[in-house]
Parts: structure tokens; C-alpha cells; sequence
């Protein structure tokens, strides 16, 4: 088993999925070397966060 995390904001520790709430979908985005930012719009990813803090710590 992966050791828990702990979330940077409020310090709890998350070891399994209870310790995380799903948050919104996101479209996934890429930047050139210009800086301009292109929506992927058949690509999107779920926002994770602490379920303590509401602090998004990851995405899948």
C-alpha cells in the first residue's frame, strides 16, 4: 500500500479515495512556446481535492 498523503493546506492525511472528493471536469489544455493556450476539446480530466479543505490535490 502507498504511503498517505498529506494535503499541503490543512495537513490531513489522505490514504484512500474516501479522503478525496471528486470535483468538476476539465478540458485539458496545452501551451506553445508563445504562450497561447489551446483548449483540448476531447480531452478532460477530473479535479481531485481534499475532502477536509476542498484544496485540489491532483487530477486523473
Amino acid at each position: 500500500m502507498a504511503p498517505a498523503m498529506t494535503c499541503p493546506d490543512c495537513g490531513a492525511q489522505i490514504e484512500d479515495a474516501d479522503d478525496l472528493g471528486a470535483g468538476r471536469r476539465v478540458h485539458r489544455l496545452t501551451l506553445d512556446d508563445t504562450g497561447s493556450v489551446t483548449v483540448v476539446n476531447d480531452e478532460t480530466v477530473t479535479l481531485w481535492h481534499c475532502e477536509n479543505c476542498d484544496l485540489v490535490v491532483g487530477f486523473s
